[in-house]
């Protein structure tokens, strides 16, 4: 058997079991080196056992592949060829591991031979990811240590384990790559193995039993649910959302606590429970909370989005029990227990089976729901007036989304803006973020492969900057959406003319270098890019009837849309404030916590 038969049956081999084991998709950055691979996930594709998309540069390819893992809740294998085309992989792996999301990427590679002697488009590319992987394989497809689908089980094993994540497997191809009649067919039955979600780690009765005699003591209490996927990889992302969220309120309920859900978590967008704190930011810089003390205080997930309420969390005289599914640490303030190595989910809801139900409210509670009461109403009435700005475009785009639709919100400004201002609105939605790193970049590849999965209208809510930074994901995005009619994607652009965040940190006191180095206005005319490209369009005002009304016309419609939406973001900073003012307000004078024992 030639050299080019072998590679290609040990590729063919390898993306079988994998797909066998629940690999769905595959995204291909386009090369010559890892021609066994594409050519076997061409054979599986026209089989009809996995869905490939190819996509021209491989950063986008890995956040595209990042989406798509996160959604179906099984690995998508990226594939790239040799040299620095794998390097581009980076920063999606990154998030990947940060975000617990997992991810397969098979690099090509250059034989040991020419390793060190100047052979092009060779680099070393051991280890290529470092230490933001759950481990690195290197086999050799002409003289293999062990069978392809033992390679598979591990390496699926790694990808959906205790700690979901990325993997790299990096195979070394010899020419020729394929002759004619290399490439085996596709196997046309593929009998795939059992999808059953495995059970996350939980935690022994005598263990929950302890832990429910605390809570019960403590009359003062939060729970508070963070950014962050939740639990173990495997089922729809929606569906591991809503397990989590609906834990988190229901022991909340039993115990009387307010439920403390930041905009990128679960159990924000649950409907319009009035114990759910959606206007948290604005009572905290309202000052009415500085003597409020819980007795205990619950956290699930990442920090906070917010650095108010992250700084407020941290400085109470509370004992905070954090829970994380792999025992990992999200406590930047060190002031956490221990983290209690349990799949949150699970654990809320075992514990809120333990828990005795308080028969009435307390006054603990009433408060906090005086206090959103007020925080909220205060809240709508600027978000419904005819002022432009964030935090309309933030409600207007959540009424508009349909029951059980995903918004994809962008780091820095929008996903704040989402914490602090959306509400409750009076269905349930959900939220993807790139909390894991917390980057600007691949933000629309992203969200196009949520997009792909989600099987409803998709909007990502992104800044001009993060739009600006990830233009191959927006020509990605045209492309393969164009040829889908089952797929919508709508990108909600807030165009403030540059990094508005960087106008609320020191550096803007600078008398020359804030606004062209920070700030970075880019100046990109958004609606002659759209058009060049052919995607359709409208540019509008940041008012929430004229988004709201745009929105209707072509959210629902399949393919990429974009709404561009102009801001000042000196005007905008300005609502921002008059919105906490409002709050303050209201609080101030209700002093809804002036009978909580602090």
């Amino acid at each position: 058997m030639s050299v080019a038969h072998r590679q290609c049956a040990w590729a063919q081999a390898l993306l079988s079991e994998l797909c066998r084991l629940g690999v769905q998709t595959a995204v291909i950055a386009p090369g010559s080196r890892h021609t066994p691979l594409v050519l076997a996930a061409h054979n599986l594709a026209a089989a009809g056992h996995l869905k490939l998309y190819d996509v021209l540069d491989e950063r986008v390819a890995g956040f595209m592949a990042l989406g798509l893992g996160r959604v179906s809740g099984s690995p998508t294998v990226v594939l790239t060829t040799s040299g620095s085309a794998g390097a581009h992989l980076l920063p999606a792996v990154i998030e990947a591991d940060r975000s617990r999301v997992p991810l397969i990427a098979i690099t090509a590679d250059r034989p040991a031979r020419l390793q060190g002697v100047g052979a092009p488009q060779t680099i070393d590319q051991r280890d290529l990811f470092g230490v933001h992987t759950r481990g690195d394989e290197h086999p050799t497809p002409l003289e293999p240590k062990e069978p392809a689908h033992r390679l598979a089980a591990r390496v699926m094993e790694r990808a959906q384990g205790d700690e979901p994540g990325p993997i790299h497997v990096n195979v070394p191809f010899e020419k020729p790559l394929w002759v004619e009649g290399a490439d085996p067919l596709a196997p046309t039955e593929l009998e795939r193995a059992s999808a059953a979600r495995p059970p996350g780690p939980t935690l022994e009765d005598s263990t929950l039993q302890e832990l429910a005699r605390t809570l019960q003591s403590a009359e003062r209490g939060l729970v508070v649910v963070g950014p962050g996927d939740p639990g173990h990889a495997r089922g729809f992302y929606g569906a591991r959302r809503d397990e989590q969220a609906d834990a988190a309120r229901r022991l909340a309920k039993v115990l009387r606590w307010p439920l403390i859900a930041d905009g990128a978590s679960p159990a924000r967008l649950l409907g319009s429970d009035p114990d759910i704190v959606t206007s948290l930011e604005s009572l905290v810089r309202s000052g009415e909370l500085d003597e409020v003390h819980p007795e205990i205080i619950l956290r699930v997930g990442q920090i906070a989005t917010s650095t108010t309420i992250q700084g407020w969390l941290a400085t109470r005289r509370s004992r905070t029990i954090p829970f994380d599914p792999s025992g990992r640490r999200q406590d930047p303030a060190g002031v956490c227990d221990a983290p209690v190595t349990a799949d949150p989910a699970t654990a809320l809801q075992d514990l809120a089976e333990r828990v005795q139900s308080r028969a009435h409210d307390t006054r603990w509670s009433l408060a906090w729901r005086e206090a959103e009461t007020l925080g909220r109403q205060a809240l709508s009435e600027l978000a419904e007036t005819d002022e432009p700005w964030s935090g309309a475009v933030v409600r207007a785009v959540l009424e508009r989304l349909p029951e059980g639709g995903l918004i994809h919100v962008a780091s820095s400004l929008p996903v704040r803006d989402l914490d602090a201002f959306s509400g409750a609105p009076n269905r349930r939605l959900h939220v993807a973020s790139n909390r894991g790193a917390n980057g600007i970049d691949g933000l629309i590849s992203t969200a196009l492969g949520e997009a792909l999965s989600w099987g409803s209208p998709v909007v990502c809510l992104i800044g001009d900057l993060a739009f600006t930074h990830d233009l191959g994901g927006l020509a990605a995005a045209r492309e393969i959406l164009d040829e889908r009619s089952d797929a919508s994607m709508t990108l909600v652009v807030l165009d403030n003319g540059g990094g508005a965040i960087f106008d609320a940190l020191p550096i803007a006191e600078h008398p020359t270098a804030h606004e062209p180095r920070f700030v970075t206005p880019k100046g990109l005319e958004i609606s002659g890019l759209a058009s060049a490209l052919g995607i359709e369009h409208r540019a509008v005002s940041g008012t929430r009837p004229e988004v709201s009304g745009a929105l209707g016309e072509i959210l629902e419609a399949p393919g990429l849309k974009i709404l561009h939406v102009t801001l000042d973001r000196r005007e905008d900073a300005a609502r921002r404030a008059e919105a906490h003012d409002r709050v303050r307000a209201a609080v101030t004078a209700a002093q809804p916590w002036s009978e909580v024992s602090r």
